[in-house]
């Protein structure tokens, strides 16, 4: 069966989201996420940066998989000292820079799965959506937690999975490691002596993350409910799973 066309409001709103990634100097084919096209993700994600703000003050940051760089400031006008973001690709390391950057942020190009030990320890760790896009996801983990000061955060999210039909979803979508949310806990609970879980949720029913811009959401109807266990995660859908994890072992 043939697929119907969609509205012309909707093409037009596309068209218009390309325009504003290319004058941002992004690829207008690119999904990154960024105000420039405050669509759903771009709500979902500013949500995450504002969830963050409660660890910031008084921290320097260290954000793997920064994007466009757009929580930084979010972050400086929580209190964070300084923020430090490291992105795989050029293109959103030149823009965040030209967009964000000043004396206390800086954006640097490197290799998300192997970060360089030259970025020093923080007193918060960012790690969003990052783990899930490695086979080694354990592994990487372990290589961001030694970015952690001893009196510091890491905060990272993980697709909620429920039940297999949730796993092979976030796989379509390109994660590489999908688990259920006790054993991405056992990874954290052997690094770090406090674990905190939350179930980052949206806002009424599904959401068709496909839809161009504006969103009809705030970044503020998204919801973080902590949990006592990971094992009650999957009682309720959500968008990911959230680890706070502090106190690094082995210091």
């Amino acid at each position: 069966m043939e697929q119907a066309s969609p509205p012309f409001s909707v093409k037009l709103r596309r068209w218009r989201d390309g325009v504003a990634l290319l004058t941002g100097g992004l690829s207008p084919r690119s999904r990154v996420v960024t105000p420039l096209v405050p669509d759903h993700r771009y709500q979902m994600h500013l949500s995450r940066a504002l969830f963050n703000c409660r660890y910031a003050p008084g921290q320097s940051v260290l954000e793997f998989g920064c994007g466009t760089g757009f929580s930084a400031h979010v972050l400086i006008e929580a209190g964070a000292q300084r923020y430090l973001g490291i992105e795989e690709y050029e293109r959103p390391v030149h823009h965040a820079t030209r967009r964000y950057g000043s004396g206390r942020v800086s954006f640097r190009k490197g290799n998300l799965a192997a970060p360089s030990s030259e970025f020093g320890r923080h007193g918060l760790v960012l790690a969003m959506d990052v783990l899930s896009r490695y086979e080694h996801a354990e592994s990487v983990l372990r290589l961001y937690s030694d970015h952690v000061d001893d009196g510091g955060v890491l905060v990272a999210g993980v697709p909620l999975a429920r039940n297999k039909q949730d796993i092979l979803t976030a796989r379509d979508a390109g994660a590489r490691t999908v688990l259920y949310p006790w054993y991405w806990a056992s990874f954290f609970e052997e690094l770090f002596e406090e674990t905190r879980v939350f179930r980052h949720c949206a806002p009424g029913g599904s959401i068709d993350w496909s839809e161009p811009s504006p969103s009809s959401f705030d970044a503020k109807d998204f919801r973080f409910e902590e949990e006592e266990t990971p094992q009650a995660l999957p009682a309720r859908a959500g968008i990911a799973a959230v680890f706070v994890a502090s106190k690094p072992r082995g210091r």
